[in-house]
């Protein structure tokens, strides 16, 4: 429920046509190479954030996993929650994984190194 007892209502844009998303690269929380065109057939749930974010992050996250479990196990197959980190000096893929996991080990946690 949201404030005053009322349902939480999501909000969004819907873009017709779909608009391409550029690439995403970098390494997966479990440190395998990622790129967001190897999810092609999915709905990405994008999300650029990091790891000692004391409210925004957590707070998202926690609305996406409220969204993810409400879908059927179906819907769940098409679907990749993806938080990208904003700082990758400290959110190395191994504290990715712990945080991102804490939410749903489902979600993808990505590290792109600073080049």
């Amino acid at each position: 429920a949201g404030c005053g007892g009322r349902p939480y209502e999501l909000r969004g844009t819907a873009y017709d046509p779909i608009l391409p998303a550029p690439e995403i690269g970098g390494l997966q929380k479990d440190g395998t190479p990622f790129r967001l065109a190897d999810l092609p057939a999915k709905v990405k749930l994008v999300f650029f954030g990091y790891t000692f974010c004391p409210d925004v992050c957590p707070l998202t996250l926690t609305n996406m996993r409220a969204v993810y479990d409400k879908l059927t196990p179906e819907q769940r197959r098409q679907v990749a929650v993806i938080f990208v980190s904003a700082d990758p000096e400290r959110d190395t893929p191994e504290r990715l994984q712990i945080y991102v996991d804490a939410f749903n080990p489902a979600f993808q946690g990505v590290h792109v190194p600073l080049d």
